[in-house]
């Protein structure tokens, strides 16, 4: 819209969306002198940003896929060209439970990287975090979204079970005879049995 009276004119640009950059120009005989010689056009002029995006937030992995105890730290990244700030705290991180796993949540760091750290964990199942919208903002007030559910790790309290099975014979002279060892374990990482830790149980 264009307001004003005499040689000043305002130029007024109103119900601006979207995201990029917007300026003017002015189209030539937009005013006269005396003597009939016509205003040539103008422009461009300086232009001015628009931005309605918020921030976007980045939950990485757990910095384990599994624990007993913890800590588990998650990085939370804010990106935006007009990052202003970020008040991510624990009280906006929502622990995703299964099973009977739970932990204490705390936040450090700083500017546009946070560091969620989960810790006197305890139960059996699993762990991630959601977090709360807005937690950061741009510097036109453009507030952060919700963010998550992130990526999981599991909680393991629960030792690997050992079965020893049936021997391969019920009688022998001189043998061999065989025993099955079986572990179980949803987490099972290794194992190291060995000669040295197997006790022969004899009588007679």
């Amino acid at each position: 819209a264009v307001s004003g009276s005499g040689s000043t004119r305002t130029v007024t640009i109103s119900a601006i969306s979207g995201d990029g950059t917007l300026g003017i120009s002015i189209a030539p005989g937009t005013t006269i002198d005396l003597a009939g010689n016509p205003a040539p056009g103008a422009g461009p002029g300086t232009i001015f940003t628009v931005d309605n995006s918020p921030p976007t937030i980045s939950i990485g992995n757990p910095s384990v896929s599994s624990t007993k105890t913890g800590p588990v730290t998650y990085t939370v990244i804010y990106a935006d060209a007009s990052f202003n700030a970020c008040t991510l705290a624990a009280a906006n991180i929502t622990l995703n439970k299964t099973g009977t796993a739970t932990g204490t949540v705390a936040v450090s760091g700083t500017g546009t990287s946070r560091t969620v750290t989960i810790s006197t964990i305890s139960g059996e199942g699993s762990l991630g975090i959601s977090i709360a919208a807005g937690t950061a903002s741009d510097l036109l007030g453009n507030s952060a979204p919700a963010a998550g559910p992130s990526t999981t790790f599991s909680v393991d309290s629960l030792a690997p079970t050992v079965t020893i099975g049936a021997p391969s014979l019920a009688a022998t002279s001189s043998g061999p005879v065989t025993y099955a060892v079986t572990y179980a374990d949803a987490n099972l990482s290794s194992s190291s049995l060995s000669a040295a830790n197997i006790t022969l149980n004899k009588s007679g």
